[in-house]
């Protein structure tokens, strides 16, 4: 009788594990992959929004990980600077972005540019919003929407700016 129990119970523990390693190796797990400038990531704002941003997608893309200057990912979002400290001296705040996205190896990459830290917060806030469909109501309250895949079309190109000429509190 104590056999069959062990037996039993040996039976279950090999089945959990068979069955555990077979998920694991089922599908490597597709990769989200911010890649910035370790000067960019000096500035409190892009740090801030950029945490904000992976913990966001994380939750959009249960099955993704998201990473930041990691190995290439099926999804790479670079953040350019796109001005010189002259022209971030004598100009008034510069704060419009551009975002656009082009096939790659293995997936699509994104280049959200601007000539400011802050610009480049803006056009992360766009991608989410604008063109992956997430809406901030309150900062409590934000709508995630969940994605198996990369739901953006192959190419294109988006521009803007912020929508309201003071920001904050």
């Amino acid at each position: 009788m104590q056999k069959n129990i062990f037996a039993n119970k040996l039976f279950m523990i090999l089945a959990i594990l068979f069955f555990t390693c077979s998920l694991s190796h089922a599908g490597e797990k597709k990769i989200i992959n911010f890649i910035t400038e370790t000067e960019l990531l000096k500035s409190t704002s892009v740090n801030i929004t950029l945490a904000d941003a992976k913990d966001l997608l994380s939750q959009s893309f249960p099955h993704w990980a998201v990473t930041t200057n990691g190995e290439h990912g099926n999804v790479d979002i670079r953040l350019t600077l796109t001005a010189d400290n002259y022209t971030l001296q004598h100009t008034p705040p510069l704060e419009n972005y551009s975002i656009s996205q082009a096939p790659s190896a293995g997936g699509a990459t994104l280049i959200i540019s601007g000539k400011t830290p802050q610009a480049i917060t803006y056009g992360i806030y766009a991608l989410l919003s604008e063109k992956l469909c997430f809406r901030f109501y309150h900062p409590k309250n934000t709508y995630v929407p969940i994605y198996e895949d990369w739901p953006l079309k192959a190419r294109f190109t988006f521009a803007g700016e912020p929508l309201f000429a003071s920001r904050g509190f």
